[in-house]
């Protein structure tokens, strides 16, 4: 019934525990390499080898299946350069003569040539050396940079000559074309970088930061935002183009520092240098993330790399493959190491279904695309723990806050989020741009929760000093500190553990550790009534949209329903012989699933056969328990802590403190999947919109994310479909 174990996908890579385990693979080209190139969708790598003046060699090798597909060899010209065309299928090649010659690569035959900085009168071949080409995404633009201290604007089509870019006081060791083709930016010796526009040729800026001869540039991210650029005085430098500021400034290499490179999505820069060493940064906050290659024989922790300075680097479009190149003759491929370096404690799908934003102990915010599994962004910002996250409604995301859309559906493209941290603090972000909108402070404790009002205009914070803020979402201004003083009513006395909206985004629930039930005016922010009935803290609350009512589960080992309005208990259920630890109802509000600390599933719905006709809106007076699934009872390690229902009534997803997920039957409550998914105890799980996938969340720091498939031709999903159909759920 689900293909879930053949399409469960470990989107992170949580730590190397061998050495060789960062190598994916290697090719030995037997001379030393001087550069590189990659097809755009990342599988074929152009080299081109030294071989020790007699001739250069060009090999071409599928990085996806480890093998050597083409290799050329110019006997006339000596090549210092390539770069392959958006098609893949045409290498070019720039030559310490100054000319470029094109290279088809099915026929592994040369196609034509061109003189690009060709001059008669260099006998040495100073001044006409090719140092770099590349060729823009739209095919439009071919860049090359030379020693005759400009840089040449060809189309590559036609091969004709557009405009000559001159500025520099030195050879032009270096260019890059940015991921939209509109900018261009050279490296220098003579200590700087320009901007070009491709279109116009004119210097848009200059930037001046390093200091000695600049070796490479590359352009990081989508657009033309940022780019990178390494120099022999040992330092990595992250640039803003509009500005021409130095965003980061990136020190670890002990010697020249010989390329940098960005990738499209994520906030990687990879960086080589004589040192022998590949280093991979991360931009949000400066650190280093990771190294392949050892400066000392005694670093037996990193993995072995290069043989010897390492020239060249490239980082995949996914950012999740690195490639490296030395002097020792070898290519290699490391597998990037990703995500949260600590537990993670909240996971949820965006509206559009495109991303998965998380929260860790770590102190960040991570955004993970759900095609490729990249990771997009990284926000740091908080100086304790994230604990809690909430994604804004997508169309309050663009509407309230003026943002632009990333051009899909105005009322599901997200990008707003908010956060609640152990440092005592809330924060509101931009997740596109990992720019902080607000900073919202005022609890004294840790912040613990935190939600976004249904229309999205407000939100609300919970601490453990037994506070409610509520807070104006679009300009942060704190609106109502809920049970600070009489103006707002009696507040908690003890930790607040769950807060939840209503639908009408007017009322708030809260549930505490002083065992009391709260609804709160939010336009107000007066007590509007208290819930008392348990007489031990209560752990969790779920609201039911269709009836307006709200269930709460408690240490004493009841669950309450309440008609809020009335603030009277509608229904204790007793059943647990131990505290409840979480709770939902099923989205059409007919059944509600606990779960406790007696390692116990219960489920709680109405006798349809005594209450014909029941509804939602008539309320719970007739809920009993139906039936009672436990897992696995003679292991009894096996404690669910997390319940969440699917979207579309199908099923439960239910998650262990021993790390496995079960994915139970909403209407037959038969178990349909049951995985080890985590090495700790699941701390969330979230499903998409449509139903169609899962993630999940661990102590294990882990991130999985699951492909639900409903096979029609199944008997059983037959059965079930046909169950669930009759009762109006579809």
């Amino acid at each position: 019934m689900l293909a879930m174990n053949t399409e469960r996908r470990v989107w992170l890579e949580l730590r190397n525990k061998k050495q060789d385990q960062a190598l994916a693979c290697s090719f030995n080209c037997e001379h030393p390499v001087t550069d590189l190139c990659m097809t755009p969708d990342s599988r074929f790598i152009g080299v081109v080898a030294d071989d020790r003046g007699k001739t250069q060699t060009i090999h071409v090798f599928d990085s996806f299946l480890a093998v050597r597909t083409a290799s050329l060899s110019d006997f006339q010209f000596y090549t210092t350069c390539a770069a392959f065309f958006v098609s893949g299928n045409v290498l070019v090649t720039g030559s310490k003569e100054g000319v470029i010659t094109f290279w088809d690569i099915r026929a592994q035959q040369r196609d034509g040539r061109m003189n690009a900085h060709w001059y008669p009168k260099d006998e040495n071949h100073d001044r006409s050396r090719i140092n770099r080409i590349k060729i823009s995404n739209d095919m439009r633009h071919m860049v090359t940079a030379g020693n005759d201290f400009t840089c040449k604007i060809f189309d590559p089509n036609h091969q004709d000559l557009l405009g000559t870019l001159k500025g520099h006081r030195g050879p032009v060791l270096d260019v890059d074309i940015s991921t939209d083709s509109r900018c261009v930016v050279s490296a220098s010796t003579d200590k700087t970088l320009r901007v070009w526009n491709c279109d116009t040729f004119e210097c848009l800026m200059h930037c001046i930061g390093h200091f000695g001869p600049v070796l490479s540039c590359s352009f990081g991210g989508t657009g033309h935002a940022v780019f990178a650029s390494s120099s022999i005085d040992g330092s990595v430098r992250t640039w803003q183009t509009g500005t021409g500021a130095v965003i980061n400034v990136l020190m670890g290499h002990t010697g020249p520092v010989n390329c940098a490179a960005m990738g499209v999505t994520g906030p990687q820069v990879l960086s080589t240098g004589d040192d022998t060493t590949v280093r991979v940064w991360d931009t949000s906050d400066g650190c280093q993330m990771d190294q392949y290659g050892r400066e000392r024989a005694e670093q037996v922790t990193i993995p072995e790399g290069h043989a010897g300075q390492c020239q060249r680097c490239l980082l995949t479009k996914d950012c999740l493959r690195a490639i490296s190149s030395g002097v020792d003759g070898f290519v290699k491929i490391w597998k990037m190491r990703g995500g949260h370096e600590k537990r993670i404690n909240s996971v949820s799908f965006t509206e559009d279904q495109t991303r998965i934003i998380t929260c860790s102990d770590d102190k960040t915010v991570r955004s993970f695309d759900v095609v490729s599994t990249t990771e997009l962004s990284k926000i740091v910002g908080h100086v304790g723990p994230i604990n809690n996250l909430a994604i804004s409604p997508g169309e309050s995301s663009w509407l309230l806050h003026g943002f632009e859309r990333r051009g899909r559906n105005q009322s599901t493209d997200t990008c707003v989020i908010a956060t609640a941290s152990s440092d005592c603090g809330a924060a509101v972000y931009n997740i596109n741009t990992g720019i902080r909108l607000q900073k919202l402070v005022g609890h004294s404790k840790e912040v613990q929760h935190v939600a976004f009002a249904p229309s999205g205009q407000v939100l609300a914070t919970a601490s453990r000093d037994g506070l409610i803020g509520v807070w104006d979402a679009t300009s942060g201004t704190l609106l109502h500190m809920l049970g600070s003083g009489a103006s707002t009513g009696m507040g908690h006395t003890g930790d607040v553990n769950g807060i939840r909206f209503t639908k009408d985004s007017k009322a708030l629930m809260s549930v505490s550790s002083d065992t009391s039930c709260r609804v709160w005016d939010i336009a107000d922010g007066y007590l509007k009534a208290l819930l008392s009935g348990h007489t031990l803290p209560v752990y969790c609350l779920d609201y039911s949209p269709s009836s307006d009512r709200v269930v709460t589960g408690s240490k004493d080992k009841t669950i309450i329903l309440w008609n809020m309005w009335k603030a009277t208990g509608v229904k204790t259920l007793r059943g647990h012989t131990s505290g409840c630890l979480s709770l939902t109802f099923s989205r059409d509000g007919r059944k509600l699933f606990t779960s406790g600390r007696d390692k116990v599933i219960r489920v709680w719905g109405v006798d349809e056969g005594a209450h014909k006709g029941w509804t939602p809106e008539q309320g719970y007076e007739p809920m009993i328990q139906m039936t009672t699934v436990t897992k696995k009872v003679h292991d009894k390690a096996l404690k669910p802590q997390v319940l969440v229902s699917c979207p579309n009534d199908r099923y439960v997803a239910v998650g262990y403190e021993t790390g496995d997920i079960d994915l139970m039957q909403l209407q037959t409550h038969d178990i349909d999947l049951s995985t080890k998914a985590h090495d700790g105890p699941v701390t969330g799980v979230d499903f998409t919109k449509n139903s169609e996938m899962m993630c999940s969340c661990g102590m294990d720091r882990a991130l999985c994310i699951f492909a639900v498939h409903f096979y029609s031709n199944s008997p059983r999903s037959q059965a079930m479909y046909k169950q669930v159909k009759e009762s109006g759920c579809i």
